[in-house]
């Protein structure tokens, strides 16, 4: 097979008719095709990420070191011109001369990722991450953008070349399509779904994302190719392997959608200023503060995104001062933003004057999704004006100062809640709720540790005699866990009519304890 940087840069459709070979077609898909994929597939992704710029006529292997019985498990093609092989072990691997090792490094593949993704956003805004495998684009849309298929075709390529990665390449009308044929690597160009049983009739199973137990039973049945495996009885495959597995096909060929979700490509915002002297006041630092979230203000909106999170950082001579705000609900309003960092900045004592200004945006949220719904609701400024009292209130009395309480699976009763810091004003199915509290006949009111009552003549007082009002509820539970209750419930009404949760331990019969209070 010839490398991708061997073949000319053409574009290329089968026809359906008999064997013909591969023929230059210079009539791209018109409107009759809705969506066409481009699959850039990286081979040794993780190795490549390491040593695409070293010497390529060096052998070159990844290793888990970790493992106590290391193997190889990426290897470059000069590696398998001395012989070795992927799962390989170590010890032999030794033996050959002039083999260098390597390991993962996470850090880098984000990098690498980070930077394939957005180098590819360059040529259309479809861009889907299916990175270590490779990167998924929609390039219908783009074709006329750059003067039709062949020279925008001619243009991703070479540009990924010029970033020293080795790649095969498919195009295809389905995402899946063009995946399997990359990776088969024979790179043909697919235009016309009419084409695709033709070509992926050939193609081996095993580039199909399939489990290893599904390739072994296939194996055993004696399928070798996705033809074998499609002239197969639609039923018997659905019985032996499940719908998933033959909704794969249906998406393979077209005949069923295949949904994909594009990844969010951002270059993250930064900016920075000099001040003109050097300041010490608010006042005269807020001038500056204003052009910085001007300046942000312009990227969010070409962007289509909202902040979630500011980091600023104040750099004065011999001082730094770094100042986090987070946002309860992402935002585009600059003038929020910069009374929240007034408060901040109001309970701050600068250790000198500052010479300059950093603004960063630690995260963001897409707003893409609000911009395509036409039939929203409009937000008045009640919701506007909650969200920055959060965020306001956060800012002054710290991350943790507002809370909801959520629901746990636990049936011990102090176990049953959790504090919940986000504080949406929607609240989630999780949050506990008047609705919930009735069902379960649980206060609202929950005393932790429980609180020991005072017995007489084996009747509970608290503000004087209780009285039991319902059937017991025995809970017994947590034994597995080394932490075993066995109590009575109650509910118990007071001689101030105030209605309370009480139980008796069951290990003595004696001791109570008051436990919650219903409203």
């Amino acid at each position: 097979m010839k490398k991708a940087a061997e073949q000319p840069f053409k574009v290329r459709c089968m026809k359906e008719a008999g064997n013909e070979s591969l023929i230059e077609n210079k009539n791209w898909p018109g409107s009759t095709i809705d969506r066409l994929w481009l699959f850039l597939y990286f081979p040794e992704f993780f190795l490549q990420t390491l040593t695409n710029k070293l010497d390529q006529t060096n052998a070159y292997v990844l290793v888990n070191l970790a493992r106590s019985d290391p193997k190889i498990q990426q290897l470059n093609w000069k590696a398998r011109e001395l012989g070795l092989y992927q799962g390989m072990p170590l010890s032999l691997v030794n033996l050959a001369d002039n083999v260098r090792f390597f390991e993962r490094d996470k850090d880098i593949e984000k990098r690498v990722i980070n930077r394939l993704l957005s180098w590819a956003n360059r040529f259309t805004p479809i861009v889907i991450n299916k990175l270590p495998d490779g990167l998924l684009m929609e390039i219908r849309g783009s074709l006329g953008l750059f003067g039709g298929g062949d020279r925008f075709l001619e243009k991703v390529l070479s540009s990924f070349h010029m970033l020293g990665y080795k790649f095969n390449y498919s195009v295809s009308p389905t995402p899946l399509a063009a995946e399997v044929v990359a990776k088969a690597g024979t790179e043909k160009n697919i235009t016309d779904k009419n084409c695709l049983n033709k070509i992926l009739r050939k193609v081996s199973i095993n580039h199909l994302s399939l489990s290893s137990k599904q390739l072994s039973a296939l194996r055993k049945m004696g399928i070798k190719t996705l033809g074998d495996c499609r002239r197969l009885p639609r039923e018997g495959l659905i019985d032996r392997f499940g719908m998933d597995f033959v909704k794969k096909f249906d998406c393979l060929y077209g005949s069923t959608l295949d949904l994909q979700v594009a990844s969010d490509i951002l270059e993250r915002f930064s900016a920075s200023i000099e001040l003109d002297y050097e300041i010490d006041s608010w006042a005269e630092l807020k001038n500056y503060v204003v052009k910085l979230l001007e300046k942000m203000k312009r990227y969010l909106i070409s962007k289509v995104v909202k902040a979630s999170e500011l980091l600023w950082v104040f750099y004065g001579e011999g001082c730094k001062e770094d100042i986090t705000i987070r946002l309860s609900n992402p935002s585009t309003d600059i003038s929020m933003m910069l009374r929240i960092l007034e408060v901040k900045i109001e309970n701050k004592k600068f250790q000198g004057f500052i010479t300059s200004i950093r603004l960063s945006i630690s995260e963001v949220k897409s707003n893409r999704a609000d911009n395509l719904n036409i039939l929203k609701e409009m937000k008045g400024d009640s919701d506007e004006s909650y969200g920055e009292f959060i965020s306001r209130t956060r800012s002054c009395y710290g991350e943790r100062s507002l809370y909801n309480l959520t629901q746990r699976a636990e049936h011990i009763p102090e176990d049953s809640f959790a504090y919940f810091y986000s504080v949406e004003k929607k609240m989630t199915e999780a949050l506990l709720c008047q609705k919930t509290m009735k069902a379960k006949k649980r206060p609202i009111w929950l005393i932790n540790p429980p609180k020991k009552l005072t017995v007489i003549k084996n009747r509970p007082f608290y503000n004087g005699c209780l009285s039991l009002i319902s059937e017991r509820e025995r809970i017994v539970n947590g034994w597995w866990k080394g932490k075993e209750i066995a109590r009575d419930y109650f509910m118990a009404e007071s001689e101030s009519k105030m209605l309370l949760w009480v139980y008796r331990e069951l290990n003595n019969g004696k001791d109570w304890y008051l436990q919650g209070i219903f409203e």
